[in-house]
């Protein structure tokens, strides 16, 4: 769940953010250079304003801080699962 939220979306306890992440198996090279490339599209007034525009919320996170927030979200998940676990019926 997102700690802080752009101004213009009202807030939903239930939301999760979208994201990305790069395959796996790819060079360490490359993966610093998309990192970074990331990284700088997100800090770019230009990037921010067009995305605000779309009323598309930005929030960057460094691979270390993304990765912990995928390994907490599985967590709360299994634990969901436990507790109520869905079918497809």
């Amino acid at each position: 769940i997102q700690q802080g939220r752009h101004a213009t979306v009202p807030p939903r306890p239930d939301e999760r953010s979208t994201d990305g992440a790069a395959p796996k198996g790819l060079p360490p090279a490359i993966c610093e250079r998309l990192f970074n490339a990331v990284e700088r599209a997100a800090a770019d007034p230009k990037f921010q304003a067009q995305a605000a525009s779309y009323f598309a919320p930005l929030r960057y996170l460094p691979p270390a801080k993304y990765e912990v927030e995928l390994r907490d979200a599985e967590a709360q998940f299994r634990q969901l699962w436990k507790e109520i676990p869905w079918t497809d019926e």
